[in-house]
Protein backbone atom coordinates (compact mmCIF):
# COMPACT_ATOMS: atom_id res chain seq x y z
CA UNK A 1 0.00 0.00 0.00
CA UNK A 2 3.01 2.32 0.18
CA UNK A 3 2.64 3.77 -3.35
CA UNK A 4 -1.02 4.40 -2.51
CA UNK A 5 0.07 6.22 0.62
CA UNK A 6 2.36 8.42 -1.48
CA UNK A 7 -0.52 9.16 -3.88
CA UNK A 8 -2.61 10.16 -0.85
CA UNK A 9 0.13 12.57 0.24
CA UNK A 10 0.18 14.04 -3.29
CA UNK A 11 -3.63 14.46 -3.12
CA UNK A 12 -3.37 16.20 0.25
CA UNK A 13 -0.55 18.54 -0.74
CA UNK A 14 -2.21 19.50 -4.02
CA UNK A 15 -5.48 20.18 -2.21
CA UNK A 16 -3.72 22.43 0.29
CA UNK A 17 -1.80 24.24 -2.44
CA UNK A 18 -4.92 24.99 -4.44
CA UNK A 19 -7.48 25.40 -1.67
CA UNK A 20 -7.38 29.18 -1.81
CA UNK A 21 -6.47 29.64 1.87
CA UNK A 22 -3.84 32.40 1.68
CA UNK A 23 -2.69 31.56 5.21
CA UNK A 24 -1.73 27.98 4.27
CA UNK A 25 2.04 27.75 3.95
CA UNK A 26 1.58 25.68 0.76
CA UNK A 27 -0.90 28.04 -0.91
CA UNK A 28 -0.08 28.20 -4.62
CA UNK A 29 3.35 26.60 -4.25
CA UNK A 30 2.87 23.17 -5.82
CA UNK A 31 2.81 22.68 -9.57
CA UNK A 32 0.51 19.73 -10.28
CA UNK A 33 2.20 19.20 -13.64
CA UNK A 34 5.65 18.70 -12.07
CA UNK A 35 5.31 15.92 -9.51
CA UNK A 36 8.30 13.68 -8.77
CA UNK A 37 8.70 10.93 -6.20
CA UNK A 38 11.86 9.60 -4.67
CA UNK A 39 12.86 7.04 -2.12
CA UNK A 40 15.82 5.31 -0.51
CA UNK A 41 16.04 1.56 0.20
CA UNK A 42 12.48 0.43 1.03
CA UNK A 43 11.39 3.88 -0.15
CA UNK A 44 13.00 3.03 -3.48
CA UNK A 45 10.86 -0.11 -3.68
CA UNK A 46 7.88 2.13 -2.94
CA UNK A 47 8.56 4.53 -5.81
CA UNK A 48 9.20 1.63 -8.21
CA UNK A 49 5.52 0.86 -7.55
CA UNK A 50 4.56 3.80 -9.74
CA UNK A 51 5.67 1.62 -12.70
CA UNK A 52 3.44 -1.28 -11.57
CA UNK A 53 -0.14 -1.76 -12.69
CA UNK A 54 -1.30 -1.81 -9.06
CA UNK A 55 -0.05 1.62 -8.26
CA UNK A 56 0.38 3.85 -11.30
CA UNK A 57 -0.32 7.53 -10.69
CA UNK A 58 -0.20 9.52 -13.92
CA UNK A 59 0.57 12.72 -11.99
CA UNK A 60 4.06 11.37 -11.26
CA UNK A 61 6.38 12.67 -13.99
CA UNK A 62 9.77 11.54 -12.61
CA UNK A 63 11.09 8.88 -10.21
CA UNK A 64 14.33 8.85 -8.19
CA UNK A 65 15.12 5.38 -6.79
CA UNK A 66 18.12 5.20 -4.44
CA UNK A 67 19.70 1.97 -3.13
CA UNK A 68 16.75 -0.27 -3.88
CA UNK A 69 14.80 -2.05 -6.52
CA UNK A 70 11.37 -3.23 -7.57
CA UNK A 71 9.25 -4.92 -4.92
CA UNK A 72 6.76 -7.70 -5.60
CA UNK A 73 3.16 -6.56 -5.40
CA UNK A 74 0.41 -9.16 -4.85
CA UNK A 75 -1.60 -8.34 -7.96
CA UNK A 76 -0.75 -6.99 -11.40
CA UNK A 77 2.66 -6.59 -12.98
CA UNK A 78 5.39 -4.13 -13.77
CA UNK A 79 5.00 -2.45 -17.13
CA UNK A 80 7.46 -4.04 -19.59
CA UNK A 81 8.62 -0.54 -20.57
CA UNK A 82 8.84 2.05 -17.80
CA UNK A 83 6.83 5.05 -18.96
CA UNK A 84 8.08 7.46 -16.30
CA UNK A 85 11.68 8.73 -16.49
CA UNK A 86 13.72 7.19 -13.67
CA UNK A 87 17.02 8.05 -12.02
CA UNK A 88 18.59 5.01 -10.37
CA UNK A 89 21.26 5.72 -7.73
CA UNK A 90 23.39 3.11 -6.00
CA UNK A 91 26.60 2.67 -4.04
CA UNK A 92 28.76 -0.03 -5.62
CA UNK A 93 29.85 -1.19 -2.14
CA UNK A 94 26.29 -1.50 -0.76
CA UNK A 95 26.34 -4.57 1.54
CA UNK A 96 22.58 -4.80 1.96
CA UNK A 97 21.08 -4.13 -1.46
CA UNK A 98 23.41 -5.33 -4.22
CA UNK A 99 24.25 -2.78 -6.92
CA UNK A 100 23.45 -5.54 -9.43
CA UNK A 101 19.76 -4.78 -8.85
CA UNK A 102 20.02 -1.21 -10.18
CA UNK A 103 22.36 -2.32 -12.96
CA UNK A 104 19.95 -5.05 -14.06
CA UNK A 105 16.97 -2.68 -14.09
CA UNK A 106 18.98 -0.17 -16.12
CA UNK A 107 20.19 -2.75 -18.64
CA UNK A 108 17.04 -4.84 -19.01
CA UNK A 109 14.15 -2.41 -18.72
CA UNK A 110 13.22 -0.25 -21.68
CA UNK A 111 12.42 3.32 -20.80
CA UNK A 112 14.11 6.65 -20.21
CA UNK A 113 16.61 5.98 -17.41
CA UNK A 114 19.78 7.31 -15.89
CA UNK A 115 22.11 5.39 -13.57
CA UNK A 116 24.34 7.14 -11.03
CA UNK A 117 26.85 4.81 -9.35
CA UNK A 118 29.19 5.73 -6.49
CA UNK A 119 32.37 3.64 -6.68
CA UNK A 120 33.05 3.67 -2.91
CA UNK A 121 29.48 4.29 -1.81
CA UNK A 122 27.64 1.94 0.49
CA UNK A 123 23.95 1.95 1.43
CA UNK A 124 23.92 5.40 3.03
CA UNK A 125 27.31 7.09 2.54
CA UNK A 126 26.23 8.67 -0.73
CA UNK A 127 24.13 11.20 1.20
CA UNK A 128 27.13 12.89 2.87
CA UNK A 129 30.41 14.58 2.05
CA UNK A 130 31.72 14.69 -1.49
CA UNK A 131 29.33 11.95 -2.63
CA UNK A 132 26.41 13.87 -1.15
CA UNK A 133 27.39 16.97 -3.13
CA UNK A 134 27.49 14.92 -6.34
CA UNK A 135 24.13 13.33 -5.51
CA UNK A 136 22.57 16.74 -4.88
CA UNK A 137 23.96 18.17 -8.11
CA UNK A 138 22.78 15.23 -10.22
CA UNK A 139 19.31 14.93 -8.67
CA UNK A 140 18.55 18.65 -9.00
CA UNK A 141 19.81 18.82 -12.60
CA UNK A 142 17.99 15.61 -13.51
CA UNK A 143 14.70 16.82 -12.02
CA UNK A 144 15.11 20.20 -13.73
CA UNK A 145 15.46 18.37 -17.05
CA UNK A 146 12.72 15.80 -16.56
CA UNK A 147 10.18 18.23 -15.14
CA UNK A 148 10.76 20.72 -17.94
CA UNK A 149 12.32 23.47 -15.82
CA UNK A 150 15.64 23.42 -17.72
CA UNK A 151 15.90 20.95 -20.61
CA UNK A 152 19.67 21.57 -20.83
CA UNK A 153 20.35 21.05 -17.11
CA UNK A 154 22.18 17.75 -17.57
CA UNK A 155 24.32 18.74 -20.57
CA UNK A 156 27.90 17.79 -19.75
CA UNK A 157 26.86 16.23 -16.44
CA UNK A 158 28.18 12.75 -17.26
CA UNK A 159 31.66 14.20 -17.84
CA UNK A 160 31.38 16.41 -14.75
CA UNK A 161 30.51 13.41 -12.58
CA UNK A 162 33.27 11.26 -14.13
CA UNK A 163 35.83 14.01 -13.48
CA UNK A 164 35.23 13.66 -9.72
CA UNK A 165 36.63 10.13 -9.80
CA UNK A 166 33.95 9.20 -7.27
CA UNK A 167 30.98 8.31 -9.43
CA UNK A 168 29.71 7.56 -12.91
CA UNK A 169 26.52 8.60 -14.65
CA UNK A 170 25.03 6.80 -17.62
CA UNK A 171 21.92 7.68 -19.58
CA UNK A 172 19.70 5.92 -22.03
CA UNK A 173 16.80 7.38 -23.98
CA UNK A 174 13.33 5.94 -23.83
Amino acid sequence: NQPGDVSHVIDTLLARSGAGDPDDVLAGLIDADRIAVGGHSLGSATVFGFEHSCCRDDRVKAIVAISGGPAPYPTGAYDPTFATPMLLVHGVQDPGVPVAISEAVFEATPGKMDLLLFAEGDHTSLFAGADGAILDRVVVAWLDRELGLDPAATEGLEDEVAATGRASLRSKPS
